[in-house]
């Protein structure tokens, strides 16, 4: 099958998935990042947000490759639990998070090619978000990533009568908190997002 993919206005960007047809994704009204990080890094607001890397073009697999922002390659690569937004031209197109490193989270992107997505051997997520990407900067789009990583905590808990320390996994609960936050700015989820970590855990239930 052929691999259409194209922009064909400002700010609009169509998918041709194998398995659902055409899927169109319009990021017009999504607020700007800049709008949004001075919401979060205001004084008092523990929930920061920075600048992590430029998405390029590069000949390979998945058609792009980061380029690191200074002074965070260590964090990217070691720290687990991370939440963070993907911007087109300044503009955020998803909220999303990871409990474990930035950069094996961004590694699960690329994988989301079209023979991948033809075979079933990557989630729709990842090709949706994938695609963006490669048709963006295909028009030209700046193409950035923004994020924030979670602090480490730990929990005390009791195993046979003995206590504990297991590590909490926070970076969901920090995802929800921007999305509800960009929801109130914005009136809407981003053009790339569904559900937060966090209501899928609660509809699991």
């Amino acid at each position: 099958m052929k691999n259409i993919v194209s922009v064909k206005k400002k700010f609009k960007v169509e998918i041709e998935d194998p398995a659902k047809g055409k899927v169109t994704f319009d990021y017009g009204n999504a607020a700007l990042i800049d709008d949004f990080v001075k919401v979060l890094n205001k004084e008092g607001n523990t929930l920061k947000c920075y600048k992590i890397y430029d998405i390029e073009a590069a000949i390979n697999a998945s058609g792009y490759t980061y380029k690191m922002a200074d002074g965070y390659e260590s964090d990217f690569s070691s720290k687990n639990g991370w939440v963070y937004c993907l911007t087109i031209d300044r503009r955020i197109v998803k909220i999303g998070m990871t409990e474990v490193t930035l950069k094996s989270r961004f590694s699960s992107y690329c994988a989301g090619t079209l023979k991948a997505r033809q075979k079933g051997t990557c989630s729709v997520t990842n090709y949706y978000c994938s695609e963006t990407i490669r048709t963006c900067l295909r028009a030209g789009n700046k193409v950035e990533v923004f994020a924030w990583h979670a602090p480490d905590m730990s929990v005390e808990i009791m195993l046979f009568g003995n206590p504990a320390k297991a590590l909490a996994k926070t970076a969901y609960l920090y995802e929800d908190a921007w999305m509800s936050l960009y929801e109130k700015i914005n009136g809407s989820k981003p053009a790339l997002c569904r559900n937060t970590s966090k209501s899928m855990i609660v509809e699991r239930k």
